[in-house]
């Protein structure tokens, strides 16, 4: 329970720290607190309707990637992390936060060893959807 909380506690922080430095691209939607679906939807209807009045096709392609968070490249998270301008502590949390997991699985009586694992926020995590849209951003701003 309280590890949720500072997850959330963490998550916050994050985003202001990256919203109030311009970081985050402003139609960057995905992972970002109060931008919901509603506002993706509007965003799309938008340019659909901006480009039927210039005379043009619009097409919307989208993509849902399942179990994005968990295998993204942590070094380049770590890095995305690092051009935000975080401490190095902070950094290094992450870093830790990402390495060094572990699991085993039982049944009934049975307990397999100890083995690693390279999955370490959970995709439901707090963390995860902030986590994500700063992965994303650089890559947002290239297309961009």
């Amino acid at each position: 329970m309280t590890g949720k909380l500072i997850e959330k506690v963490i998550s916050n922080r994050l985003q202001f720290h990256m919203s109030a430095n311009g970081l985050l691209n402003p139609n960057q939607l995905g992972g970002i607190r109060q931008c919901s679906i509603i506002d993706a939807g509007i965003f799309l209807t938008h340019l659909a309707y901006a480009g039927w009045l210039k005379q043009c096709h619009t097409s919307i392609i989208a993509f849902d990637i399942a179990q994005f968070f968990p295998f993204l490249n942590h070094n380049f998270l770590s890095s995305c992390l690092k051009k935000a301008g975080l401490n190095t502590h902070v950094i290094g949390f992450f870093n830790s936060y990402h390495s060094n997991w572990s699991t085993t699985y039982s049944w009934n009586s049975f307990s397999s060893p100890l083995f690693s694992t390279n999955v370490s926020i959970d995709q439901d995590s707090a963390l995860s959807p902030i986590l994500s849209a700063i992965y994303l951003a650089p890559i947002i701003k290239t297309f961009k």
